[in-house]
């Protein structure tokens, strides 16, 4: 939703029109009071109470705040952070309240999953999936891309907060913003040591409680900021974090640990593109006043050959949201895709087409794994997962996935055993050493080996190694990296086969063909 600034008469002259269809007596005070209360119920959706108790000097305390509902698939809230802080404070716990249709809210337990080192800002997380009477009554809040944001922000523009003012909930106040920045001069500014120029000012009442609740802009809807502080020793003035710089830090995060992804390169192109090409007017049909808006443009730069979109193409909507130059927006509608694929509305060879684009689950595709494979002697060789090249060997390499049962590999000595697991980094076939990074140069290296020769293998065997109880998983892996047990193994060659597909990816020794060809030469 783009965000208009409008003049009085125009608005006047839309009630008298409203008046004239409806022949009701409509005035501009009911549809500004309709308006208000339309925001309302639209916050009280997506806001929520944060709980925090523990023991501060040894007895027990609680302290509250607001939050407002960013990602329900990831289940993730925007708070800021002196909201979950509290010095001194031991044992917290953080309980949020999500507001349900009755009237009663649910309360399910959070963490913290992201503090800003720049803004006093924070995400907390809770797991959705436990969610009983809000899970179909909660809403995510909307946030404006940079062009609406701007134009939502304007002095003396109408904006609400929602939240929970000394543990009261659901309160809503109602202002207009009065200034969109203060100075680094101010003793306020100074106070909190945040960047200059990105603060908001408004009349609307903030106390104590309302932190982290939504700045929301009356015209659209949109949440423009999270409320702060409110300056004790004046009258009105009351400080929001604008939003912006807290959705491009939570963009970074979500980068970060993306769950999904598409098999594309996109990039922004200057609009004078599309004006050279002739391609404006197509592209207003369906985003009017592109131009004014947007500077710039997303294009596929380049793209997998089963991905259905192609090099070349100009984005104009996912999901039916215009996307413009914001690469963040189209970042973030991949992350949150859950059905396996997203619609796009895309510009090709000057015509407007619809595409359905599968998406990628990053996690799956980490593990898996895939269907080819080499064997040699009966020791079944294969690509490493995403997974394995980041626990194992970032430099790449090849796994042993299976050592079949009465094969040569299988019955060398104790000392002279590839174990199953372990990654191959080179090999030596007749004097010859070849680097082995992926299973198609492990191919091309025993592709020529012959019966009854050796080849020498260089094998990392991963160490058993025991998580200590302070050690992170990451810390653990890099002690697993560094302490790789690098063996020689000369393994007899009998049977090499190089051009064959594990069908069955379920099944757990699901090497048929190779066991079949072993059976035969062996007999």
């Amino acid at each position: 939703m783009i965000c208009f600034s409008g003049s009085r008469k125009f608005f006047q002259l839309f009630i008298l029109l409203v008046t004239f269809f409806l022949g009701t007596n409509v005035s501009y005070a009911a549809f500004k009071k309709s308006l208000e209360e339309i925001r309302a119920a639209e916050a009280y959706r997506y806001t929520v109470k944060i709980l925090m108790k523990g023991t501060l000097d040894g007895e027990e305390a609680a302290f509250s705040g607001s939050g407002i509902v960013a990602s329900l698939k990831d289940g993730q809230i925007f708070t800021n952070q002196h909201v979950i802080k509290e010095a001194g404070m031991k044992n917290e716990k953080i309980t949020i309240q999500i507001n349900t249709e009755s009237g009663l809210p649910e309360e399910i337990e959070a963490e913290i999953a992201f503090k800003s080192q720049v803004y006093d800002f924070a995400i907390l997380k809770f797991d959705p999936s436990k969610l009983k009477r809000a899970k179909s009554f909660v809403t995510k809040a909307k946030f404006p891309t940079a062009k609406q944001y701007l134009a939502c922000i304007s002095q003396g523009a109408a904006v609400m907060v929602y939240g929970n003012p000394f543990g009261i909930r659901n309160n809503a106040t109602f202002g207009k913003i009065t200034s969109r920045s203060i100075g680094s001069d101010w003793e306020i500014s100074k106070e909190l040591s945040w960047p200059e120029e990105t603060w908001i000012m408004s009349d609307a009442a903030i106390s104590s409680g309302n932190s982290g609740g939504p700045l929301v802009h009356l015209q659209s809807g949109l949440v423009v900021g999270l409320t702060t502080k409110s300056v004790t020793d004046g009258q009105n003035l009351n400080l929001t974090l604008p939003i912006l710089p807290l959705l491009e830090e939570w963009e970074r995060t979500q980068i970060a640990e993306r769950k999904n992804y598409i098999a594309v390169r996109m990039r922004t192109f200057d609009k004078k593109y599309l004006a050279h090409e002739g391609l404006m007017e197509l592209v207003e049909s369906r985003i009017p006043r592109f131009s004014e808006f947007y500077s710039q443009f997303l294009m596929v730069q380049s793209a997998d050959p089963s991905s259905s979109l192609q090099s070349g193409d100009i984005i104009l909507t996912i999901k039916g949201d215009a996307i413009g130059d914001n690469i963040e927006k189209y970042r973030r509608l991949v992350h949150e895709a859950d059905d396996g694929k997203l619609s796009f509305e895309v510009i090709r060879n000057k015509q407007i087409i619809n595409l359905q684009v599968p998406v990628t689950d990053l996690l799956e595709a980490k593990k898996a794994r895939s269907a080819q494979f080499v064997s040699v002697s009966g020791m079944i060789v294969q690509e490493m997962t995403i997974e394995e090249k980041v626990d194992l060997f970032r430099s790449g390499g090849v796994i042993v996935t299976q050592i079949i049962a009465d094969s040569l590999a299988a019955e060398q000595p104790s000392e002279m055993k590839v174990p199953e697991s372990s990654v191959i980094t080179a090999i030596q076939i007749d004097g010859t050493v070849h680097t082995v990074k992926n299973l198609a140069e492990f191919k091309a290296a025993v592709a020529d080996a012959k019966s009854g020769s050796v080849i020498r293998l260089i094998v990392h065997e991963p160490l058993d190694i025991k998580k200590d109880k302070d050690e992170s998983d990451e810390e653990v892996q890099k002690r697993i990296r560094l302490n790789q047990n690098e063996r020689v193994i000369y393994l007899p060659i009998d049977v090499v086969i190089t051009d064959t597909t594990k069908e069955d990816l379920s099944a757990p020794k699901p090497c048929g063909e190779a066991l079949e060809a072993i059976a035969k030469k062996r007999t």
